[in-house]
């Protein structure tokens, strides 16, 4: 919990004491307070992903969608070429992920969970915008629930 995030120093501290408070965090006076107070909705695809990568719930937390990440998890391997491939691309391009990787791995989630929820968090993202679609299971599901 909070103790291990401590532990962790500046930015998992920090992590862990926004967390605590419920308040909205700065900058987020410019949107429309009656739509989600606390969680600015960004307009762009790139937006959504910051904002995500940035928000400690991502990593910290079970996705709400329990399921749908368990089904998703099923199929995914943090240590397979490709998604090692994709996790080296991402911890290049942003400094601030490298750092919130080392400071809450393995303090407050182990690497396989850190990973996996941010790969889920940015394909639920993605499926938002229709840049991938739902496996086609999922979609067939959906028909017969109708």
């Amino acid at each position: 919990g909070a103790a291990a995030a401590a532990a962790g120093g500046g930015l998992a501290a920090k992590f862990a004491s926004d967390r605590a408070s419920a308040k909205p965090r700065a900058g987020s006076s410019d949107v429309n307070p009656d739509t989600n107070p606390g969680r600015p909705k960004p307009q762009t695809l790139e937006q959504r992903v910051a904002a995500m990568q940035r928000d400690s719930a991502t990593y910290c937390d079970e996705p709400e969608d329990v399921a749908g990440f368990e089904r998703w998890t099923s199929g995914f391997d943090p240590d397979s070429p490709a998604v090692c491939a994709e996790i080296e691309s991402v911890l290049e391009d942003n400094a601030f992920m490298a750092e919130l990787q080392a400071r809450i791995v393995p303090l407050v989630v182990t690497r396989e969970e850190f990973w996996q929820r941010y790969f889920y968090a940015l394909r639920r993202i993605k499926l938002e915008f229709g840049v991938e679609k739902e496996e086609e299971k999922e979609e067939e599901k959906k028909e017969e629930e109708e």
